[in-house]
């Protein structure tokens, strides 16, 4: 039987888990330090947050008019496409959020003005000063303030319903409820512009349409009116009798459309004048008096988990470089010459 010789390296053996575990019951003091360390700092955060108060509003868009349907069926007639709804317009909750969140309507909004009150007066400032963008030109503060208002406003939609759940968070309660209404208002105004500016649109053209066809209508009347009056006889010639019901057909026509048009234009008119409604509020605004829970218990145990698996990662790693040294690795030896030679308080 052959032997090793003397003074031969031993086998290194590979780590198992029960190597893993003897590693981690070496360090038990080590990791149970980190985990109290980690809760103590999520507690200081949470002790430390400043308190906030949040309004939630709750809306929804207002469904399009349909009551001049029969534009976009006449408007087809001269080769013209107008949209299904008639004109009207009515976003949906999809198309509502993503103008929220846009840029250009988060700075806008930026440069809206709320009350705060100090003490026992109110003070008007604007909504970039309320999300502490207060310094730097106002170009640069409302573009800060946009992306801070994007990062605050919690946007929750209900795909089913089409209901839209906006809320947001501030220092002061009647801050939060007022960058709320500032939203529904400018919100509102975006959707009631668009809608303006299609009535518009569909005003106009049902004018001019309207004039085309009553000029069609009056020539008609005129070209049945001649035929008339030089052919008084034309019930007695069957020819003759053909060319006036044709004639009659056409004034017929036209008198249809010219009439048909002319209550599209009655109707956009009317509606181009109401202030149609743009958003059904469901839930208005509140003033929030009781503070946001700061999550103080939640912050603690996250930064115990925190502890727990920076311990659990430090230990692993700490076991593995002992072992590397253990079986003569060359680059955990070189790595620890590194060491003593940054540290070398440590070898005395």
């Amino acid at each position: 039987m052959k032997q090793e010789p003397f003074g031969s390296e031993p086998v290194a053996h590979t780590p198992s888990m029960l190597t893993f575990i003897v590693m981690l019951a070496n360090g038990l003091r080590l990791l149970f330090l980190l985990v109290f360390f980690g809760m103590v700092a999520g507690v200081v955060s949470g002790l430390t947050a400043p308190a906030v108060y949040s309004s939630t509003v709750a809306f929804m868009p207002s469904g399009a008019e349909s009551g001049v349907g029969g534009l976009s069926g006449l408007a087809g007639q001269f080769g013209v496409r107008l949209p299904s709804t008639g004109g009207g317009v009515s976003l949906s909750a999809d198309a509502l959020v993503e103008v929220m969140r846009s840029k250009a309507f988060l700075e806008a909004m930026a440069g809206d003005s709320v009350l705060r009150v100090e003490g026992k007066q109110q003070v008007r400032i604007s909504i970039a000063s309320a999300v502490g963008e207060e310094e730097g030109p106002p170009p640069l503060r409302f573009a800060r303030a946009a992306r801070s208002l994007r990062e605050r406003l919690l946007v929750q939609q209900d795909k089913r319903t089409q209901i839209v759940r906006v809320s947001v968070a501030t220092r002061w309660p009647e801050v939060s409820e007022a960058i709320l209404n500032a939203l529904l208002w400018r919100l509102d105004a975006h959707v009631k512009g668009l809608r303006a500016s299609v009535d518009s649109s569909a005003l106009a053209f049902a004018i001019r349409q309207s004039e085309v066809a009553l000029g069609q209508l009056r020539a008609a009347e005129r070209a049945l009116a001649v035929f008339d009056d030089s052919n008084r006889g034309a019930q007695l010639s069957p020819y003759l009798r053909v060319q006036r019901e044709r004639l009659q057909r056409q004034v017929s026509l036209a008198q249809d459309l010219y009439g048909s048009l002319e209550q599209t234009r009655v109707e956009t008119s009317l509606r181009t004048l109401r202030n149609a409604q743009a958003l059904l509020v469901l839930e208005n605004p509140t003033y929030a008096a009781i503070r946001d829970a700061r999550g103080t218990v939640g912050k603690a145990l996250l930064g115990g988990v925190i502890g727990l698996m920076a311990g659990v990662v430090l230990l692993l790693v700490r076991g593995q470089f002992a072992h590397a040294i253990q079986v003569q690795d060359p680059d955990a030896i070189a790595l620890a010459s590194i060491g003593r030679r940054l540290w070398p308080s440590r070898r005395r």
